[in-house]
């Protein structure tokens, strides 16, 4: 049995080798989650609110609000600025991490000092090995500023498919988000989404889709004007209402996320 269990751990590490990645690394695929950060917070909406103790208490902001996001163990106090002058509509990650529960937070971005400026935005996010999870900046129902850790769904796919969920992140009422083949293939309809909550995901055949956002149960509005989206094998799509209805900001962000084939059900 040992020898059998030597010749295993061989053979794995002069795979890993062959890959090109260190040891560590590659245990480190099993042991950690992956996170990302979405920046789904317009700074016109955060125009002239009142928030004290940050820069931004009373200002006049622009729309692209850039943040830096600083990311540690919850309750020790320590966290480290992870990715500077995150842009609205931006996604940067994604950033592997050992299992845990995070606190993350956003702050203004400080070009000087990334992550020195006060958070207008904190919120714990828990990692899972082998898990991917986005924690987006936006905003809640009554318009300020929070943050939502949504996890991703990465199993494995067809080598034909994409998979898409919708999620809701806006100052609006309940949503309906809509995704229509352009070639006649199924698509998708996420009905009835609230503020801080997702879909399930579903597998689509990789194509040319149109997508839309209505108010739930009003098929005759639309929120925002529908487009198209090409959905590329292997990836996974994550669709975010944004914004805010009241300011004209309401919005569709698309993260896309890499998945791994499966060939068989």
């Amino acid at each position: 049995m040992v020898r059998n269990w030597s010749r295993w751990a061989v053979a794995l590490l002069t795979i890993v080798a062959a890959w090109g990645v260190a040891p560590q690394d590659a245990a480190a695929q099993f042991t950690n989650g992956e996170l990302y950060f979405g920046q789904g917070l317009p700074g016109d909406d955060l125009d002239n609110m009142d928030l004290p103790g940050t820069v931004l208490d009373n200002m006049d902001l622009p729309n692209s609000l850039p943040l830096d996001v600083c990311v540690g163990i919850e309750g020790t106090g320590a966290l480290n600025c992870v990715f500077s002058g995150v842009r609205f509509g931006n996604f940067r990650g994604p950033l592997s991490l050992p299992s845990g529960v995070y606190q993350v937070t956003a702050a203004p971005a400080n070009p000087q000092n990334p992550g020195a400026n006060t958070p207008i935005l904190s919120g714990t996010v828990a990692i899972r090995a082998r898990q991917s999870f986005t924690f987006v900046a936006h905003l809640s129902t009554t318009g300020t500023p929070i943050g939502t850790g949504f996890q991703n769904t990465v199993d494995r796919i067809v080598p034909i498919k994409s998979r898409v969920v919708a999620r809701h992140a806006a100052n609006a009422a309940p949503v309906d988000i809509a995704l229509v083949s352009q070639v006649g293939m199924p698509g998708m309809s996420a009905l009835g989404l609230t503020n801080s909550t997702q879909s399930a995901a579903s597998d689509l055949m990789s194509g040319p889709f149109t997508v839309s956002m209505k108010p739930a149960g009003n098929p005759f509005v639309n929120l925002v004007t529908p487009f198209n989206l090409t959905l590329a094998p292997l990836n996974g799509y994550y669709l975010y209402a944004v914004g805010s209805v009241e300011n004209g900001t309401l919005q569709l962000l698309v993260q896309r996320v890499p998945l791994k084939i499966r060939f068989f059900p």
